[in-house]
């Protein structure tokens, strides 16, 4: 069982940002060129100090806490941007390069001659795009044949006439897991939302509203399905890779999921050669969004600020290079276990030991 202390130690308590509404009205309105995000006042260096002295030097607890040491200290002084890159390497592994080329690769097979003036402003941002061939691509009849297991396996309606909490709530009844003491609670501290398996419970950010349907799907079979159901992981690549893959089911079709939030880490990390600040990996980022198609320019603008907001939470918008490694882990996670899945198909049977927590994929 895992060590309990008496103070938190995931990154996300302390990186919650709590003026975020605000500075992206501000940021929008070009009246400041980068936001300024505030946070609790449990993230404060003196308190972390504190609190790590209380762990293990070797352990992943202490690894957290000097990182969101690193984080404090960086508020107040930018030469901290190197410790706190290293404390993140020391949780998770720098973005690929080859990724991120092939990201935009993709994107710019979406170019139309009405979107071609926003690919032109985005290459000269970014420098020359290299075709790439890193990433992994289901065929349709492997996709549809999970995406049938996951219909197969799920019992309760993933209908979107609940809230979220509501249906959140539904599927732990559905699957069992309320029984054995899982909940579901809205809080304001949290983003979107988070599993919690010392305490068994799903926290929804208060004021999260999911943008679609299928949106609100996806949170459900993440968090229930994904984490909850399927038990803690040793890893966030088995963990977080699964989990997206799920998300991937719900759909009608095979897409990448978190690429944009990839893109808006990796190169605000310098993963292209050229570490960047929150409003240049912005301006490269709402103008992707519009090329791939879906997003008013207005959608794309507010939809690539949360994005950004995720990549340089607990970091600093304003240095660049100063990213939270963490939200990377989830598209890199998932196309090592679409690897896996491809080179090795499951049965019905395997399936669902995976989904009940009884089978570990990625060893």
């Amino acid at each position: 069982m895992a060590e309990q202390f008496p103070f938190p130690i995931a990154p996300h308590t302390y990186f919650a940002v709590r003026n975020k509404q605000d500075e992206r009205h501000k940021f929008l309105t070009s009246e400041v060129s980068e936001p300024f995000f505030v946070y609790g006042p449990s993230f404060d260096e003196t308190r972390i100090t504190k609190y790590l002295a209380q762990t293990h030097p070797d352990s992943t607890a202490a690894k957290l806490l000097l990182l969101i040491l690193a984080a404090a200290r960086l508020q107040n002084d930018e030469s901290a941007l190197e410790e706190f890159r290293q404390a993140n390497l020391q949780l998770t592994n720098a973005p690929r390069k080859e990724y991120v080329m092939a990201i935009l690769d993709l994107i710019s097979r979406k170019v139309t001659p009405e979107t071609q003036y926003l690919w032109d402003e985005v290459l000269e941002m970014t420098g020359r795009i290299t075709k790439s061939q890193a990433i992994v691509m289901p065929s349709s009849e492997l996709f549809d044949r999970y995406r049938s297991y996951l219909e197969k396996y799920i019992s309760a309606p993933l209908t979107d006439e609940e809230s979220v909490a509501g249906l959140i709530e539904k599927h732990l009844e559905s699957t069992g897991l309320k029984s054995k003491g899982w909940s579901v609670k809205q809080r304001h501290d949290t983003g979107a939302a988070h599993t919690n398996h010392r305490v068994k419970r799903i926290s929804i950010g208060e004021s999260y509203q999911p943008r679609t349907t299928l949106a609100k799907k996806l949170i459900v079979v993440h968090e229930v399905y994904g984490h909850a159901l399927r038990g803690q992981q040793q890893s966030a690549i088995e963990s977080e890779g699964f989990a997206v893959v799920l998300e991937q089911l719900i759909d009608s079709r095979f897409k990448y999921r978190r690429s944009y939030r990839y893109l808006a880490v990796s190169l605000g990390w310098g993963a292209t050669g050229r570490a960047m600040s929150f409003r240049q990996v912005f301006e490269i980022l709402w103008r992707v969004m519009m090329i791939r198609g879906g997003y008013t320019r207005e959608l794309a603008r507010t939809h690539a600020f949360d994005e950004c907001c995720r990549a340089f939470r607990g970091g600093r918008p304003d240095v660049p290079g100063a990213v939270y490694l963490k939200d990377s882990v989830y598209f890199d996670a998932n196309i090592a276990m679409w690897n896996m899945l491809i080179d090795r198909e499951l049965s019905y049977n395997e399936f669902v030991d995976t989904i009940e927590g009884r089978r570990v994929l990625l060893v």
